[in-house]
């Protein structure tokens, strides 16, 4: 009668160990996160890094843990693009600087299915790039970073595949969904260039999505 719906969340595979995190432990699965606050520790609030639902299907971007309390949070599900576009890359060919080795190839990154990623070599400056077939206009790009995410990095975008032009350069502090928008532009190749690292292994993301104008 007491069972606790938290065992029964499928949270997906994980994405790394545990970690300490703002004072409690966590750890990070493809479907979200579990924060746990030990023993003979104070109260904590926290501050989340995206938002996320409860078990109790709150979206929330905040959490209270007392000592020897914990949460299940559940990592909402992919938005939908924007209005008035769609999205491009999924199934398109796409090439890589780099690979970490079988299993992480190119195209784990926008094969639809959110359990396969891309991961490079554990070496700065690696990228990521799609060909979407023909020129079109594109104006957002989604990644869903795994935890060896890029703590910054650029998309580019080319109509030859040979001359790029950067169209966004972001800094990330944490692994998470982040969809940057910028001015519409032709292109026929995006690129995800990763400049720095935030941990000692490579680039890797689950999903990329490259969104657009409907029809264009």
């Amino acid at each position: 009668d007491d069972w606790w719906r938290g065992y029964d969340t499928d949270l997906g595979q994980p994405v790394g160990e545990r970690y300490a995190w703002n004072g409690v432990f966590r750890r990070d699965f493809q479907g979200g996160s579990v924060l746990v606050n030990q023993p003979g520790q104070t109260t904590k609030t926290l501050n989340l890094d995206a938002d996320y639902k409860t078990l109790e299907g709150t979206t929330v971007n905040t959490v209270t843990l007392d000592a020897r309390d914990g949460r299940v949070l559940v990592r909402p599900n992919t938005d939908p693009p924007p209005i008035g576009s769609e999205e491009k890359a999924t199934g398109r060919p796409a090439r890589i600087s780099s690979f970490e080795g079988a299993g992480f190839e190119a195209g784990r990154a926008n094969d639809g299915d959110s359990s396969t990623r891309w991961s490079s070599a554990f070496a700065d400056n690696q990228w990521w790039l799609v060909d979407l077939g023909g020129v079109r206009d594109v104006n957002a790009v989604e990644l869903n970073w795994e935890i060896a995410h890029a703590k910054t990095y650029k998309i580019q975008v080319s109509t030859d595949g040979t001359t790029f032009t950067t169209v966004a350069s972001i800094t990330l502090d944490s692994p998470r969904r982040e969809r940057t928008t910028f001015a519409t532009v032709s292109a026929r190749y995006v690129r995800v260039l990763g400049l720095e690292r935030a941990t000692r292994w490579g680039f890797s993301f689950w999903d990329a999505r490259v969104f657009g104008p409907t029809g264009s």
